[in-house]
């Protein structure tokens, strides 16, 4: 295997993290495209405080893919989409975006968490998606 590793420490745990597979980096860009378009998909009239909870959700979704994916990179002798319920269940949803960003960089991909309008960082909310 000639995948990247690094150690992702939260509070007094720790898992070993790879770098996705050529593959697997395909398949997470189908899975963030597949993933934003049933969130843009939700009907306008939606309440803002529902909008916010899908908005969440798809992040945890998206962060808990990548990390159940590096994690499996690990032993892949594991169910993946078992692996990815069980980090949905267990992880914070903070540990899974510290786990999330880890596994972009590990990667070579793009950490994004919002838009750079005039030199200065917008957080990514629902409304900007």
């Amino acid at each position: 295997m000639f995948l990247k590793q690094d150690t992702f420490n939260y509070g007094n745990q720790s898992v070993v993290l790879t770098e996705l597979s050529g593959l697997q980096r395909v398949e997470y860009l189908a899975f963030v495209q597949k993933r934003t378009a049933e969130f843009d998909a939700l009907d306008d009239a939606m309440p803002v405080a529902d909008r916010q909870i899908e908005f969440l959700r798809m992040g945890m979704d998206i962060n808990a893919w990548l990390v159940s994916r590096s994690m499996w990179n690990t032993d892949p002798s594991q169910d993946v989409d078992a692996l990815n319920e069980d980090v949905k269940n267990t992880w914070s949803y903070d540990a899974l975006g510290d786990g999330g960003s880890l596994v972009l960089s590990l990667s070579g991909m793009p950490v994004s968490t919002g838009d750079v309008q005039n030199g200065e960082q917008v957080p990514l909310t629902p409304e900007k998606s």
